[in-house]
């Protein structure tokens, strides 16, 4: 079977893009940074700011987030696929944040930094599973199998229709034990003082991370 198997190809692209189609658009603000906007949302404190960013992130409110933050022009969280698995993905990704501040926020000058508690589906450890999974049912297939060309074509290729249901069902299953991919991380988080009122920055730590690690 091992040789067989080596012609199944895996299109995992929609697992990458899934989770980083909004976080490619943050990167392109990144490129350009603005000098930020005074928010209606402002907080008064580092860990306000950064406790409402996050809040704002988890509830899928991302006015409120977008108001929230300086030093990008704004996150892009538009996504949709004809793919219903980067649907799932991408749902999944983002019922997973679950976020806790951690101490007290360290202050210099106009910049400061606050530690938060992060949790996230990490989708590069969840694709890395994959193709082990798709194997395990392509196996329960050959042995359930009467007829070999309900599976195979005339070159001994796996027939593509097939290979694309073992895949979904494959990812269905990863994603059925999705907590076991979750990740915690210990995130310095920075904010900064604009005219009075504490925002978010967002920088490449922390786009990694809502990305579900794949954006590097």
């Amino acid at each position: 079977m091992g040789d067989r198997y080596k012609k199944i190809k895996i299109n995992s692209t929609w697992l990458v893009i899934a989770a980083a189609a909004f976080a490619l658009a943050v990167i392109a603000c990144i490129a350009g940074i603005s000098a930020g906007t005074l928010a209606g949302r402002a907080a008064e404190a580092p860990s306000d700011a950064v406790e409402g960013f996050f809040e704002a992130l988890v509830d899928g409110d991302y006015d409120k987030l977008n108001e929230s933050i300086t030093g990008v022009s704004a996150f892009n969280f538009d996504f949709s696929s004809e793919d219903a698995n980067a649907v799932l993905a991408y749902n999944a990704l983002k019922a997973s944040y679950k976020f806790e501040l951690e101490g007290e926020s360290s202050i210099s000058g106009l910049d400061a930094v606050q530690n938060v508690r992060f949790r996230y589906l990490d989708l590069n450890a969840l694709k890395k599973d994959l193709n082990a999974e798709a194997k395990e049912i392509l196996t329960e297939k050959e042995a359930g199998e009467k007829n070999r060309r309900d599976l195979y074509d005339e070159d001994n290729k796996l027939i593509d229709s097939v290979a694309e249901d073992i895949f979904n069902e494959a990812f269905g299953r990863l994603l059925e034990n999705s907590e076991s991919y979750c990740k915690e991380e210990i995130l310095s988080v920075k904010a900064r003082n604009v005219r009075g009122h504490w925002l978010t920055v967002p920088d490449s730590a922390l786009i990694k991370t809502i990305s579900g690690g794949t954006v590097q």
